[in-house]
């Protein structure tokens, strides 16, 4: 699409996506994180043990609510400061949700890649780019998996299922691209059709008084008059 004429279409569209689900995942985060806090951490007691719970809880939370506000902020700033924002949301809830496997061992790993993994999706971009946010999440979270004496065999096979969860929707997405070019190119190809049918009625609406007058100057030419 970087050759074609609808690139800006094509990347305006984006943009408008990736606001949505933005505000939808950070919204569900918050929410989550906020309820997780009251359904799981204090019935575990794991409060009682550190306030680290609260904090990052809540910290999520806050960050969560932060980038919904960001987001509907005036143009361009909502589109910049909602990524940063993201990233730097998704960023610390997977640092912090694998590091809550060293806080408390009864919490699974699987979490930790599923953070890693939605956050990748959500964050419409490039594939390049998306491939490198999710290596750096999961960059983040591996110290945290060795602290807390995770499998490596479960570790690494979780690495590979989170890789080709993420190259599915990549998939998904370049067959996006290519229906979006396709329906771009009919829109041209009849905008043309039309625009030249327009030029043929405006070419002949010309033609046909013009020859008309012809016919009239010659028969006065001849002799003839008007009324006859």
């Amino acid at each position: 699409l970087n050759t074609t004429p609808w690139i800006d279409l094509w990347k305006e569209q984006q943009n408008k996506k990736f606001l949505k689900v933005s505000r939808l995942a950070m919204w569900t985060f918050g929410i989550g994180y906020g309820l997780h806090y009251f359904i799981v951490d204090l019935p575990l007691g794991l409060t009682q043990k550190s306030n680290v719970w609260f904090y990052y809880r809540f910290g999520i939370l806050f960050l969560s609510l932060f980038s919904v506000g960001v987001s509907y902020l005036k143009e361009p700033y909502n589109l910049k400061l909602s990524r940063i924002m993201f990233l730097i949301t998704c960023s610390v809830a997977a640092w912090a949700q694998a590091k809550s496997m060293v806080w408390y061992s009864g919490v699974s790993s699987t979490w930790s890649f599923f953070i890693s993994i939605v956050c990748t999706i959500f964050y419409v971009s490039e594939s390049a780019i998306n491939i490198l946010f999710l290596t750096f999440l999961l960059f983040l979270q591996w110290p945290s998996f060795v602290e807390s004496n995770q499998n490596i065999n479960l570790l690494m096979g979780s690495v590979v299922v989170s890789y080709f969860i993420v190259f599915l929707n990549l998939k998904n997405r370049v067959e996006e691209v290519e229906t979006f070019y396709i329906t771009q190119k009919q829109i041209e190809t009849e905008r043309n059709l039309s625009e030249v049918q327009q030029s043929l009625s405006d070419q002949i609406k010309a033609f046909l008084p013009s020859q008309v007058n012809t016919k009239i100057q010659n028969l006065l030419r001849n002799g003839y008059t008007v009324t006859q």
